[in-house]
């Protein structure tokens, strides 16, 4: 798997009410710890239900706040997981684009400027409380 990343996560709780419950305590474990780690509950299969605490690019930083979070009696996984990747394709009538083209040119390299800019890898499958 090429440059995989790697989720930092709580196991699948029973129910989103429970997932509610010890997400608060995970937070307030956090917090008093005084460790800047993001948490959310998973909105969607396979996770869903789960805690994620990051999606990270590099193995270290994963195990880093897996090592944090243990020290303060969190268990947490670490799991490997496949990079997805989105395409684009803008498909423009030749007569639309003669006449429009430094108009058309300028919007896309803006939005291809934004699409590779921007990223939030945890938020792309979770979403805060």
């Amino acid at each position: 798997m090429d440059n995989p990343f790697f989720r930092v996560q709580i196991s699948i709780f029973e129910s989103r009410d429970v997932a509610l419950i010890a997400l608060e305590d995970i937070r307030k474990t956090i917090e008093l710890s005084d460790i800047p780690i993001e948490s959310y509950i998973v909105s969607a299969d396979p996770l869903e239900n789960a805690i994620s605490l990051g999606l990270f690019s590099d193995r270290a930083n994963a195990l880093n706040v897996q090592l944090t979070l243990a020290y303060q009696g969190i268990d947490v996984m670490v799991e490997q997981e496949g990079r997805l990747t989105s395409r684009y394709l803008v498909a423009l009538k030749r007569e639309y684009y003669d006449d429009f083209k430094e108009e058309i040119d300028i919007i896309v390299d803006a939005l291809m400027l934004e699409f590779s800019a921007a990223e939030n890898v945890c938020e792309t499958i979770a979403h805060a409380e």
